[in-house]
């Protein structure tokens, strides 16, 4: 019995925390629910929409990993962002967009991507290649963080909402780098804790500083009014 639930563990330790900030953000409103959904079907257009192109350069540059990956990063932030923006623009005609109504887009786009880029690949591996449970225990705390990442983004993109769209070039350049720089300790770096180690260390504080530094922005930019 316990043996069987064991495989369970890096699916709950992805999914639960996100779930349970998202239950009590929205505590009960199925508003800031239906947002978040919108929002993982945003992330999930975003990931259909770059697929090709990706799939052009993996295949043109097989051999350079270093071309593949700077690709990848870029074509996230470049396809991401405008797409969350598009949302937001959206949902902003229809409702008060406040910093509950963020939090809520930004925990479903990053449940989302855990589902489909992390869940079902634990999975697989698991069930279908034999992996340890505790080998995918890493990728699972990396999930958390990189929804703690869109948060960041959404609020950021909320500003640019407000500011004026040629600032989108800031939430698309942060989300590159931070790719790119998870991509490089991955090349660098052999040990999966160390890595999400330093991961965290910057990615984690980044994104609770961007967070406090939008939504003061935003609140400044239009004080009192729809955003």
């Amino acid at each position: 019995m316990v043996l069987s639930v064991l495989p369970l563990i890096p699916i709950f330790l992805a999914l639960t925390p996100a779930l349970t900030a998202l239950a009590i953000n929205s505590k009960g409103d199925l508003q800031k629910w239906l947002i978040a959904l919108i929002a993982g079907g945003g992330w999930f257009v975003a990931l259909i929409a770059r697929l090709p192109l990706l799939t052009l350069i993996t295949k043109l540059f097989q051999k350079s990993y270093i071309i593949v990956v700077a690709s990848s990063s870029l074509l996230a932030g470049i396809f991401e962002e405008p797409v969350r923006f598009l949302l937001l623009k959206y949902i902003s005609k229809e409702i008060k967009l406040g910093a509950r109504e963020l939090i809520s887009f930004g925990l479903g786009w990053g449940l989302v991507e855990a589902l489909i880029i992390y869940v079902f690949q634990a999975i697989f591996m698991q069930y279908g290649l034999g992996a340890k449970w505790f080998n995918l225990l890493p990728g699972a705390v990396e999930r958390n963080i990189a929804t703690l990442f869109h948060i960041a983004l959404t609020f950021t993109v909320a500003w640019v909402l407000v500011k004026e769209v040629k600032y989108i070039m800031l939430p698309i350049s942060l989300h590159a780098m931070a790719n790119i720089y998870a991509a490089s300790l991955l090349w660098i770096v052999k040990d999966p804790w160390i890595i999400e180690g330093l991961i965290g260390f910057l990615i984690v504080p980044l994104s609770i500083v961007a967070i406090l530094i939008m939504h003061r922005a935003i609140i400044g930019e239009v004080h009192g009014k729809r955003y």
